[in-house]
């Protein structure tokens, strides 16, 4: 008789204590009974019950799912804040506008825009450039990996970047891009019934698909940097009519190998 009033009071005692403690639910959904003294910014600061004489023990919130009050009352710990029952943060994608200096040795002023998702894996960029000067004026110096580069109207394009590694401030870039340029060219004419020739300017297109691999770093809260070099495949149309090849191009129209270099400042938003 006596054994069991024991256990009764034991298992009464074990319940008054169970119901006077908080419980932490890690994200395995394990319950883990304790004392809580204090929730911070980063962790839950606690005791074990049973042992109320220990140092005080830390729980990352980041490895919680769920805190229960000793009230009943539910905290989420992914709140953002040390405020506990703050709402939880809404996580977005990153927004980066670029501006691409590589494009000034190219007679271009070139931006670029870019929403990186908010699992920071994948980001899309639309990079746009406009000619500074008359691309049928300009004159074929600076640097520039094909002629018809700096003799451009415009360029267009879509890039589709992926983020799989971080190396310290560094992550490494890889992707692929289309892309979609209007250039200037002359085009030699020669009238067969009057024996006169002439010049005139006229517009080709450009499109090509290239292979990018470069890299991103965050070198403050909004200010950023990237570089790339991209490989792959570069077709050109012009007219070929009466088109003799004027010292500018090899091919009045065909296929080539591309290969780009681009290197861009950023605000990240």
């Amino acid at each position: 008789m006596r054994k069991l009033k024991c256990i009764i009071s034991l298992v009464t005692f074990s319940f008054a204590l169970y119901s006077q403690t908080d419980t932490l639910v890690t994200v395995n959904g394990k319950k883990v009974p304790v004392i809580i003294t204090e929730i911070t910014a980063k962790d839950v600061i606690y005791k074990i019950p049973s042992k109320p004489d220990m140092p005080l023990l830390h729980f990352l919130r980041c490895n919680l799912q769920d805190i229960i009050l000793k009230d009943g009352s539910s905290i989420n710990p992914k709140f953002n804040t040390v405020n506990p029952y703050d709402k939880p943060a809404i996580t977005k994608g990153k927004s980066i506008i670029y501006f691409t200096v590589s494009k000034l040795f190219q007679n271009q002023i070139g931006f670029a825009y870019e929403h990186i998702s908010k699992d920071n894996i994948i980001g899309i960029r639309i990079p746009v450039s406009v000619a500074f000067i008359d691309p049928a004026k300009a004159n074929l110096q600076g640097a520039y990996l094909y002629k018809t580069d700096n003799k451009r109207y415009y360029t267009v394009g879509i890039d589709v970047n992926f983020y799989p590694l971080k190396l310290g401030k560094f992550r490494y870039v890889v992707g692929f891009g289309i892309q979609h340029a209007q250039f200037a060219y002359q085009q030699y004419n020669y009238d067969y019934s009057t024996h006169l020739s002439s010049m005139t300017n006229e517009k080709g297109n450009h499109y090509s698909f290239v292979i990018n691999n470069g890299f991103f770093s965050q070198l403050s809260k909004h200010f950023v940097m990237s570089g790339s070099t991209g490989f792959g495949l570069q077709f050109e149309e012009y007219k070929t009519n009466n088109y003799y090849n004027y010292n500018q191009y090899n091919n009045t129209s065909g296929q080539h190998i591309r290969i780009n270099a681009t290197f861009n400042v950023g605000y990240l938003f």
